[in-house]
């Protein structure tokens, strides 16, 4: 299939399941076309990347996935599969859209990430009332307020790291979906339901899964989207032509990457967090809260941190609760959004506590890894396309 076709056919999937339909870049103005395709053709590579790797060659059951964007303002993302056996993974442009917006007006302050390039030049847009989980809220406030233009730092190393943070959260949630994908998920609960897609938000689809079961793959997909974002942060790390204008920036050098992937992912997550309250979905459904999916990453993070780069785990345990506060208090300052923290930082020390005794078997919450082992896994076996499915474990 052609490209033309295979976005014909993503269409078709998304509004025979009754989503928006397919973004068409071409109706856009030209900026706006060419950084949409960037990022199309940026995610595209990746989602490819996994078709001929060493845990997917030699299985041989990879196949083309088609990425796209969904044309829809509010925060969202899906991997499915339609009737003809195409498979997608598929970002609301609004999910693109809510995230830059989030870091430009984070750099675009003086009194923030002072560390990055030349704060002074910035001038503190004024702040949005609330956390919006839609980009038309956010182009509401730009009508209501006169703005000119979106916000944007004025200097350009700074406007390239918020750039970059929001490419560290957007790859984390394409990676997720992936997964998905890539380890038989879909065609396991498509098995399992009839229902051929997993959406991040979709309070119709809750009662598909056992809520266990459905959480197990949550968090699985999350410690694999970790793993791919260590991983490419260790490149940053051992490369020097990796983002030379902004690496020398990190403080400190070694560990400041991760540190700044860190807070990219807990932004990512606090703003899931928010569009969770507006679907009101049940704490005790299939979806994990927000705050878990994030202690665990970070769990799964510090594992890698500390085994393969050989960082200090103690300087990374000590790290955490500072960008924590430091993502926290950059929310409150561009958006008046205020999160009580304490049960994360209680969640992470009870984690981060079993380090000794060995943290891998703090990564699942209470049931799930019994549950993994017992049901999940070897109900998956069929339809996994990567060899790597005990090594996510």
């Amino acid at each position: 299939m052609s490209t033309e076709e295979y976005e014909e056919a993503f269409d078709v999937f998304l509004k025979e399941a009754g989503f928006a339909g397919r973004l068409n870049t071409e109706s856009l103005e030209v900026e706006a076309e060419l950084f949409f395709n960037y990022f199309k053709s940026n995610m595209q590579n990746a989602v490819n990347s996994n078709r001929r790797d060493r845990f997917t060659a030699p299985l041989g059951k990879m196949p083309y996935v088609h990425f796209d964007l969904i044309d829809d303002l509010s925060f969202n993302a899906l991997a499915g599969v339609d009737r003809y056996g195409n498979e997608f993974i598929g970002v609301n442009h609004g999910a693109v859209l809510l995230l830059l917006d989030i870091f430009n007006r984070i750099l675009a302050r003086n009194d923030l990430k002072k560390e990055i390039g030349s704060p002074e030049e910035e001038e503190n847009p004024d702040p949005i009332p609330f956390l919006s989980t839609t980009y038309a809220t956010i182009q509401a406030q730009y009508n209501h307020y006169e703005y000119s233009q979106i916000v944007i730092p004025k200097d350009p190393i700074r406007a390239d790291h918020a750039t970059l943070l929001a490419e560290f959260a957007l790859q984390f949630l394409v990676d997720h979906e992936i997964a998905h994908l890539r380890y038989g998920h879909v065609h396991y609960k498509k098995f399992k339901t009839g229902c051929s897609f997993f959406l991040e938000f979709d309070v119709k689809a809750e009662s598909d899964f056992l809520p266990l079961t459905n959480k197990t793959l949550e968090w699985f997909s999350d410690r694999w989207a970790t793993i791919q974002g260590i991983g490419r942060i260790g490149q940053l790390i051992k490369n020097p032509d990796y983002f030379t204008t902004i690496r020398h920036q990190y403080d400190p050098p070694d560990s400041g990457p991760f540190l700044n992937w860190a807070f990219s992912v807990y932004i990512l997550f606090r703003l899931m967090g928010a569009v969770r309250g507006n679907y009101q979905q049940n704490p005790n459904s299939g979806y994990p809260l927000p705050v878990e999916r994030f202690t665990l990453a970070v769990a799964q993070a510090s594992v890698i941190v500390d085994m393969e780069f050989s960082l200090d785990w103690k300087t990374f345990q000590k790290a955490v609760h500072s960008f924590v506060n430091e993502a926290e208090n950059s929310l409150f300052l561009i958006s008046n959004s205020v999160s009580d923290t304490n049960e994360l930082v209680v969640f992470l020390k009870g984690i981060m506590a079993k380090h000794d005794v060995g943290i891998r078997d703090g990564l699942f919450i209470a049931g799930c890894r019994d549950h993994w082992n017992a049901v999940v896994k070897p109900e998956l076996l069929p339809f996994t396309r990567a060899t790597d499915i005990s090594n996510i474990d």
